[in-house]
């Protein structure tokens, strides 16, 4: 298989998890405004507030490699590109694992008692560690990864892979972007969210307009390639796609921040813990998205082979 093929493969298995990572961490925020939320224990409480900040860490994980590929390699592939894809994405499983299993607690508790739900959650989280982590680890080939690794050196690709590559990256983030937006428009609706204080309604208000950014940042690049471009491939074009692609980055960690804290303050009703966890989350997704990859574009200057 080509360089560019695992590439674009790794790219499309990123998306399985990306699309379901923010659909739950647009479930999770839109579920404390349900009136059936207010029944569950304050344990259960707690830990939605902790599954958000997991789901929020996972969705950083994964989009971290994509923010490398355009900023660091800048649109070049090299061994560390795919190691950093490989790792991220490993590591993004652990934390959606958790986040997952606390949802399924959450609303099995509710259904069926605590007992069953601790003991229903303990179940899909284990069996997700093994399908996840503990087969794939059974089953590896060793000498096939060092064989694999060993070829990976940088290797500049065509214009018309990297736009193709570039446009995979914005599809990366943005269904996962349009369902949270959606669950944010629902959260206006309710009961619950007229009852947060008249902060956390602007802030949620702030959080949206964000996102609703985000999006059309990321479906711009088509529009681009279609109106301004007629279809066809130029630096020109890749230039303005992938910086849109990355500015649009940065109102996303505003706006998941932003819901985090407000949910974090309706959970735990400290604002000084809410602006903690928001505040952390804002450092911790530019540090995946801008920080790392210019981190490594300052001391790994680009290199062509």
């Amino acid at each position: 298989m080509s360089t560019e093929k695992k590439f674009k493969t790794a790219l499309d298995e990123t998306r399985l998890l990306m699309l379901g990572s923010q659909i739950f961490f647009g479930f999770q925020f839109n579920g404390i405004f349900q009136t059936a939320f207010d029944t569950v224990s304050a344990t259960a409480k707690t830990l939605d507030a902790a599954g958000l900040l997991l789901m929020t860490l996972t969705i950083g994980l994964l989009i971290g490699p994509s923010a490398r590929h355009r900023l660091a390699n800048r649109g070049t592939l090299d061994s560390g590109l795919f190691r950093t894809t490989a790792v991220f994405a490993g590591l993004a499983l652990l934390p959606f694992s958790l986040s997952f299993a606390i949802d399924v607690y959450i609303v099995m508790a509710r259904l069926l008692g605590e007992t069953a739900g601790w003991a229903i959650a303990a179940f899909c989280w284990v069996t997700a560690l093994i399908f996840w982590y503990g087969l794939e680890f059974l089953s590896r080939d060793k000498a096939l990864v060092k064989t694999a690794m060993a070829r990976e050196l940088r290797k500049q690709v065509s214009i018309s892979v990297r736009i193709e590559q570039m446009l995979t990256e914005a599809r990366v983030v943005l269904p996962g972007a349009q369902a949270l937006l959606a669950f944010q428009l629902l959260a206006m609706l309710t009961q619950a969210f007229d009852r947060l204080p008249r902060q956390s309604q602007l802030l949620h208000a702030v959080a949206l307009g964000a996102i609703a950014i985000t999006v059309i940042l990321l479906i711009a690049p088509a529009a681009f390639h279609r109106i301004a471009f007629n279809g066809t491939d130029s630096e020109r074009f890749y230039d303005i796609g992938s910086r849109l692609v990355t500015v649009a980055l940065f109102p996303l960690a505003l706006g998941m921040a932003l819901d985090v804290y407000v949910a974090a303050a309706k959970l735990l009703g400290d604002a000084m813990m809410a602006r903690a966890a928001g505040l952390g989350i804002f450092v911790l997704l530019l540090g995946l998205w801008y920080a790392y990859p210019l981190f490594l574009r300052r001391f790994e200057p680009h290199k062509t082979a």
